[in-house]
Parts: structure tokens; C-alpha cells; sequence
């Protein structure tokens, strides 16, 4: 890391290493569903800069910042930009698909998963509410591990949302006959968030607590 900052300097750019909150180990690292150390320095930066392989994690910090991101793939030694701006445009094409979809539902399963650091308990609760305040129903479903086996036997609900990682709704949409969206989908399909603050769901410090309680 020194040395990357050594780098970035020699070429007048001036690196900043964010702190995350407690569900990262160490400064800069971005969770799957956790984009802390990315918005702990979104007024002081232009950029950001991510260091490692796949798409994934900085899809969601150029969806949670609205900011440029480049990744820095340690493994091909390229530094990649243009893909990572039309994957995005493609992933919101696709979330907007199934945000459709969700309007016309009426019956929904809503995923709460018992794996540790997901088990957004409040929230499961707080969807349910909101579907029931939009006349449409709500059914929790507990479970551990999401495949669209399990799903398959809930036929009769429409629409799922996911309170578990959000990679659930968005890497894997493609293997789920039945759209899966984000608490935050769930939002805008509900008319209570605009498209146009659309953003990856997150599970923070304050989900951790909640499922204690």
C-alpha cells in the first residue's frame, strides 16, 4: 500500500485511505455489502481507485458514490474503466426491469437469512409493514442458504426481496425465474424512493445491532 501511494504521488495525484466501520478489518476494504469506506471520504475525493479482481465491489461503490471508479486488477495487470461503466449501465437495466416487475405484484417472500452479519431481523419486519401499509402482502422466509431450488417452492409469491447480501438480488438475478430486489428496490417500486436515487443496499453497524435485539 505504501508503495501504491508512493506511486500515486510521483504522478501528482493525492491518495487518501478511507476507514471502513467495525464489519471491515482493515482501512479501504470493501464488504460485498458494505460500502463504509467508500462514503467515510466521498466529499474529499474525485475518485476512487480499487485494487483487486472482479466487478462486484466496484460496481457498488460507483453505484453508492456516483463517482468514477477504476480498478486496478493485480491479477491481469490492467487497469479497467470503460467495462465497469457499461456493466453498470447494464446491471441498472436490469434492476429496473425487475422494479417493473415488483409493481405488479401482490404477494411477496421476504428473505431473511440466519447466516451471521445478515440477519436483518427489524428490517424483514419493516418490509412487511410497508407492503401491508400498500395493500400487498408479505410472507418472512427464513432460511440459510438461498437457491432457486429452495425458491421454487414458494410458487405462489411473485416477487422476492432480499435482506440478506445483496449480491443475492444482483449477481445471481439470472438464475431466479422470479424477479429478487433490495429493500431499497422494494422502495422504489412502492413509489417511496425515486430511480434516480437508486443505490446498492447495504448492512452496516446499525443492521449488526438490530439483530440483537
Amino acid at each position: 500500500m505504501t508503495m501504491l501511494k508512493k506511486l500515486l504521488k510521483k504522478h501528482k495525484i493525492t491518495p487518501l485511505i478511507s476507514s471502513p466501520d467495525s464489519r471491515a478489518l482493515h482501512p479501504g476494504q470493501i464488504l460485498g455489502c458494505n460500502f463504509s469506506a467508500a462514503h467515510s471520504i466521498h466529499t474529499q475525493v474525485d475518485a476512487y481507485l480499487y485494487i483487486g479482481s472482479g466487478t462486484f465491489h466496484p460496481l457498488g461503490i460507483a453505484l453508492a458514490t456516483k463517482k468514477p471508479v477504476y480498478i486496478a486488477d493485480p491479477y491481469t495487470q490492467k487497469i479497467i474503466k470503460e467495462e465497469l461503466d457499461s456493466l453498470k449501465e447494464s446491471i441498472l437495466r436490469q434492476r429496473y426491469g425487475a422494479i417493473a416487475q415488483a409493481k405488479q405484484s401482490q404477494r411477496f417472500g421476504i428473505i431473511l437469512s440466519t447466516k451471521a452479519g445478515q440477519q436483518r431481523i427489524n428490517s424483514a419486519h419493516h418490509l412487511q409493514h410497508l407492503l401491508t401499509q400498500h395493500n400487498k402482502s408479505g410472507y418472512i422466509l427464513i432460511m440459510d442458504h438461498i437457491t432457486p431450488d429452495i425458491l421454487m417452492n414458494f410458487r405462489q409469491l411473485q416477487c422476492y426481496i432480499s435482506t440478506a447480501c445483496p449480491r443475492v438480488a444482483i449477481d445471481d438475478y439470472q438464475q431466479y425465474s422470479t424477479p429478487i430486489l433490495t429493500p431499497i428496490e422494494l422502495e422504489i417500486a412502492l413509489g417511496l424512493r425515486q430511480w434516480t436515487d437508486y443505490k446498492f443496499d447495504e448492512i452496516t453497524d446499525i443492521d449488526e445491532e438490530s439483530a440483537k435485539t
